[in-house]
């Protein structure tokens, strides 16, 4: 699928198809509702690289996910005067390669939002990789231990707990698989478990 802006023309030209089951409309003044069909990330990202194109003349390529999950490629480039924006259906391993990339990008987001709620927390949270070292810590927890932050924590190893408290936690950790609090020797625990 093409769409081109011909010198000084406001309306483009919107010529081909892709496959019918992408989510991508078929009726091509509907082609340009980007946010209607993307994903809003892929929307906007789009919209900003066509604008930059057409008044820049700044190329681009990108890939794009369609509402229904379908990855496209879109590549803008100028010609002569016209500014041109081509759609393509991807490979099956580009479909494959790009569906990962995406969901990667979806896990890391989630990931980053939940450590900043975590932060949040007015108490020392702690994740623990499979060997037992700490894989992360809150502002809490290096506030606790007085390190600057927490890959201060991480690069010096600092413990929140003495060495018999953490025997303590790694054996009922090993036995259970998740250490899940409880009073061992007084004292209250948090959650820790295994990445």
């Amino acid at each position: 699928m093409s769409i081109i802006w011909s010198h000084g023309e406001t309306k483009p030209t919107v010529s081909g198809q892709l496959e019918q089951g992408a989510g991508i409309p078929t009726v091509s003044a509907q082609v340009l509702a980007f946010g209607r069909w993307l994903e809003p990330n892929s929307a906007v990202r789009i919209e900003h690289a066509i604008d930059a194109l057409r008044q820049n003349a700044a190329p681009f390529a990108d890939i794009v996910t369609t509402l229904k999950g379908t990855p496209i490629e879109i590549a803008g480039r100028t010609s002569g005067g016209a500014a041109v924006i081509r759609l393509s259906n991807l490979s099956h391993e580009r479909t494959a390669h790009a569906k990962l990339v995406n969901a990667h990008e979806r896990i890391v987001n989630t990931v980053e939002t939940l450590q900043m709620l975590m932060d949040k927390i007015e108490m020392p949270i702690w994740i623990r990789s499979g060997d037992g070292s700490l894989a992360w810590v809150n502002t809490n927890f290096a506030k606790a231990v007085e390190c600057k932050d927490s890959d201060d924590v991480i690069e010096r190893s600092a413990e929140l707990f003495g060495g018999q408290a953490l025997r303590q936690i790694t054996e009922k950790r090993q036995a259970q698989g998740v250490f899940s609090g409880g009073a061992l020797d007084n004292c209250c625990w948090w959650r820790s478990s295994r990445l």
